[in-house]
């Protein structure tokens, strides 16, 4: 469908001081700022630094071309009063044979005026930044996010290896520093001469903070406190890169003195999100405590990142292109088939699959098109039909053509059902609309499936009720029990 048309307007306020010593704000000066937006629909970022005219990115529907612009303010608006026109002027342009990724803090300038953006550099198979159309962060450093520039450098958070999120300086003259003392999921903010460096590595799963400071020719550090509740146990991961694609994975085995911790075979639980644009297979303790729980239930639980996942540079991302459903998929079957090799306790006569969002159309998906290599599945909250999902995420992989979206949609699959598979979608979704569920349940229902439903009435596209949460662990474990023949 068409999207919501966007404009862009810039106010010039005038400030007086009213009756009785208040303050009137009024508008002095207005104007409607244009751009080719027939071709360019979307207004991607917009960023406005202080002693610069502000910067937009726009990009077309297909998000195969962007344009960097900048809109002259300074001479435009500030030059008259009343109501005008702005055209915004192109300063550089990309495209793409699949599409364009968006990095936040791109684009910005330097303290110089230089032009930083973000490209995906196909030759050196990178994420990259760039100044004034070069590249400038070195080749094998993938960007993941800039978040700030100062006059030595830019400060970004990117990956070497895909599990770690590093704050990085890259300082103008060419050296790289990780500020970050051990791999995990890092970021940062800084301002003036302070920075605050936060995240979460494997030695903990609360989140550690730093705050570090320059007075004088000083430099000082202090940890601030986190008082939050820990869980009293620390997840059993082992990290692995699985098959011929080496997929990260991570693999977790029932805790140090369960009952399940010596058994000579374990059904597998896959526990993907396995999507564009994120991953699970990183440097983060917290990750893996739900999975830990599960594992203590009798499971060994395989998590693999495969591709179209982040960190792993632009062809590995863009492998999923108009076939994400097929590639991400195969990528899951491939790592369970590759697992007996590293975890022999891996019995794959019994598996099963359970997610939620993109990883909830991955299990439901692997029991229609895949029940070989799985034998039950919870599949919750899964985008079934991605006609139903929002443009800029999905047409950024699946395009316009209709072909497409059928060959990347459940519904026709409904059919070919032959493995226990419970459907579970909270009714006050607002971002995948229980109408996937009920669309696929229909179709289960018009060809004869069994199938299970679990409305959560009242419940959004996250579990937001503990009670809820808990309950709906304590159901997935009990109807994959009986699908697969476990003993509770």
């Amino acid at each position: 469908t068409d999207n919501a048309e966007v404009d862009l307007v810039a106010l010039r306020l005038s400030r007086d001081s009213g009756p009785a010593g208040s303050i009137e704000i009024a508008v002095a000066a207005s104007a409607d700022v244009h751009w080719d937006q027939q071709e360019y629909e979307y207004l991607s970022a917009l960023r406005w630094q202080q002693g610069n005219d502000p910067l937009a990115l726009v990009q077309n529907r297909l998000q195969n071309k962007d344009r960097i612009v900048t809109i002259p303010l300074a001479s435009e608006l500030d030059s008259a009063g009343g109501e005008h026109d702005i055209e915004a002027t192109v300063l550089l342009e990309h495209g793409s044979d699949t599409w364009i990724d968006l990095f936040a803090g791109c684009p910005c300038r330097t303290p110089r005026g230089e032009l930083i953006s973000a490209v995906s550099d196909e030759r050196s198979d990178t994420n990259r930044l760039e100044i004034d159309g070069k590249a400038f962060t070195p080749a094998g450093w993938q960007l993941r996010e800039l978040l700030d520039v100062d006059e030595s450098g830019v400060l970004a958070v990117a990956s070497q290896d895909p599990r770690s999120f590093d704050v990085v300086a890259f300082g103008f003259d060419g050296s790289v520093r990780r500020l970050n003392e051990r791999p995990g999921v890092w970021t940062a903010s800084r301002a003036s001469s302070g920075m605050v460096l936060s995240g979460r590595d494997m030695d903990n799963a609360r989140s550690v903070m730093t705050h570090s400071w320059v007075r004088g020719n000083e430099v000082f550090r202090a940890t601030i406190g986190n008082h939050a509740a820990e869980a009293g146990f620390a997840p059993r991961v082992q990290f692995l890169q699985l098959g011929g694609d080496r997929l990260q994975a991570a693999v977790i085995r029932p805790s140090q003195g369960s009952r399940y911790e010596h058994a000579e075979k374990l059904p597998v639980l896959l526990k993907p999100y396995g999507g564009p644009g994120f991953q699970q297979v990183v440097y983060s303790q917290a990750m893996y405590l739900e999975a830990q729980w599960w594992a203590d239930q009798g499971f060994i639980v395989l998590t693999a990142d495969g591709h179209g996942t982040t960190g792993r540079g632009p062809s590995w991302d863009r492998a999923i292109f108009k076939n994400m459903a097929e590639v991400t998929l195969n990528d899951q079957i491939a790592a369970l088939h590759a697992l007996p090799e590293a975890v022999p306790e891996a019995d794959l006569e019994h598996v099963a699959m359970i997610g939620w969002s993109y990883g909830g159309f991955l299990s439901a998906l692997a029991v229609l098109r895949a029940p070989e290599a799985v034998h039950a599945a919870c599949a919750g909250a899964p985008p079934t039909d991605w006609t139903l999902y929002d443009t800029h995420y999905t047409e950024r992989y699946l395009g316009l053509d209709p072909q497409v979206y059928e060959d990347n949609s459940l519904l026709d699959d409904a059919a070919g059902l032959k493995r226990p598979l419970m459907l579970i979608h909270g009714f006050a979704d607002d971002n995948v609309s229980v109408a996937n569920t009920l669309r696929l349940s229909q179709a289960l229902l018009a060809a004869g499936r069994d199938h299970t439903v679990l409305p959560l009435n009242g419940i959004t596209h996250m579990t937001n009720d503990e009670t809820v949460a808990e309950n709906l662990l304590l159901a997935q474990r009990d109807f994959l029990y009986q699908a697969l023949g476990m003993e509770g």
